[in-house]
């Protein structure tokens, strides 16, 4: 009596420490990911800045073009997949690739905003050193409100569409 309870004890810590384990890995990729993402932008970014010096006018349009719907497609795939896999219900493909559509390109509309409004404003002389603090708070409020919505978005297309059938929802596998 007392072994079949100690390996029962050691079954339930050993899933619970490998569920742990994959959850931490899983989130780790995820905060990783938009970094990497982040990174690729700026360097393509600058790629196009250095091509748009070297060659003609005409060539260089069509790269900012092709840039902007690349950056905006690696976006949406991004804020796809994380509407996809982060709730606890998961939303279909379908609702999760218009929230990430729609997610994207407000996100890089304020991007586009946000940028002409540090071009066009002063915003030294009015908060002094602190203005790139500010910025950066609007920025971040401004990203974040953004993600909520486009999660919204996914979570009322998922329920109309339905979620995916059969599936329990993170919390309910941990506590089964």
């Amino acid at each position: 009596m007392v072994e079949s309870t100690k390996k029962l004890i050691a079954k339930s810590v050993n899933d619970d420490i490998l569920t742990l384990a994959a959850s931490l890995a899983f989130y780790t990729v995820l905060a990783i990911s938009p970094l990497i993402v982040l990174m690729i932008t700026f360097i393509s970014s600058l790629n196009l800045r250095l091509l748009s010096l070297i060659a003609q006018d005409e060539f260089a349009e069509l790269m900012k073009i092709v840039h902007h719907a690349g950056v905006f497609l690696v976006y949406a795939a991004m804020f796809s997949i994380l509407l996809r896999w982060m709730p606890d219900s998961r939303p279909n493909w379908t609702a999760a690739l218009i929230g990430g559509f729609l997610t994207s390109f407000l996100f890089l509309a304020g991007k586009i905003l946000i940028g002409i409004y540090i071009g066009q404003t002063a915003v030294g002389s009015t908060y002094g050193a602190a203005g790139s603090l500010v910025v950066l708070l609007i920025w971040a409020f401004y990203s974040s409100l953004i993600f909520l919505f486009g999660a919204e978005i996914a979570s009322l297309l998922g329920d109309e569409n339905g979620f995916e059938p059969g599936r329990r929802s993170r919390r309910e596998r941990l506590m089964a």
